[in-house]
């Protein structure tokens, strides 16, 4: 358990060093390909933490980073799991990514929403579109 604490630390102080020198130094399209490309193996890692840093880097900077190749990850995130925030977290990471098949299937999810707050999340999300 140790082992897997110290990884995700020095992960996560990987992602905040590139995260900091791709945007305190000029910002360069390959640059920001790179982050993309490295958000999308956060995304589609098998570490919760890591899932959640990444996503919220996708909130922070969704209008320059392509993510697409990691809707479906996110997708499955929202969808199962059980915390409300973490379920917030993703569908405001889908948002951003805005993949036309993932928004028709948040629209269809409305109906089966047991969650209100989530429901009035996914309404929110789906007039703006």
């Amino acid at each position: 358990m140790k082992h897997s604490t110290f990884r995700f630390s020095v992960i996560l102080a990987v992602l905040a060093m590139f995260t900091f020198n791709a945007f305190a130094t000029e910002e360069s399209e390959e640059k920001w390909d790179d982050f993309s490309k490295n958000l999308v193996k956060a995304l589609t890692s098998e570490n919760n933490g890591i899932q959640k840093s990444a996503m919220q880097m996708v909130i922070k900077h969704g209008d320059k980073v392509d993510v697409n190749d990691a809707a479906y990850d996110v997708l499955y995130v929202f969808r199962t799991d059980e915390n409300q925030k973490v379920r917030q977290l993703a569908l405001s990471t889908l948002a951003k990514i805005n993949n036309d098949q993932v928004n028709y299937l948040l629209e269809r999810q409305i109906k089966f929403e047991a969650d209100p707050v989530i429901r009035k999340q996914l309404e929110a999300i789906s007039a703006t579109k």
